[in-house]
């Protein structure tokens, strides 16, 4: 079963680069790792004139771009929940770390929060919060470089 987390906070809060720190460890761990990067704004990834986007335009979905290198699925987001998605594009991962998704509902959520910020208003109370500074919550909390211990939780966890 994959084990599914949501990394959110601020802009600026270091969620990336938590979450690339967590992706080494599990990777040492011998975990197949997976990451989403949840975004409040579209994708401007396929551009207007582009054979993948006009093959798009005219009703193909998905739409699968093959290079030497890299694969990149175009895909229309039809408001599919979140969870369904990871199912269809990760079925073989044991981890899959989200940066954002705040208000997806479901998936287990870990803040992250920078010096002097406040809390995020949250609908789900999250598993666990990562900031330098104490906070007040009764929750698991750890500092930023204690990217073990973050992962040993991960480990323990059904996401």
């Amino acid at each position: 079963m994959t084990r599914i987390f949501s990394f959110i906070g601020h802009s600026n809060s270091g969620k990336t680069t938590l979450i690339a720190r967590i992706i080494t460890e599990l990777k040492k761990r011998r975990y197949s790792v997976g990451a989403v990067k949840s975004s409040s704004v579209a994708c401007e990834v396929d551009s207007k004139g582009k054979d993948s986007y006009r093959l798009r335009e005219k009703g193909a979905d998905p739409v699968l771009l093959v290079s030497k290198s890299d694969i990149a699925l175009f895909s229309q987001n039809n408001g599919d929940n979140p969870k369904d998605l990871i199912e269809r594009y990760f079925p073989n991962s044991d981890f899959v770390l989200i940066e954002g998704g705040k208000n997806w509902n479901g998936i287990k959520k870990i803040e992250v929060i920078a010096a002097l910020e406040k809390r995020l208003p949250l609908k789900e109370k999250p598993i666990a919060i990562i900031s330098d500074e104490r906070v007040d919550a009764h929750i698991p909390q750890f500092k930023r470089d204690e990217v073990e211990e973050i992962v040993n939780l991960l480990e323990k966890e059904n996401g």
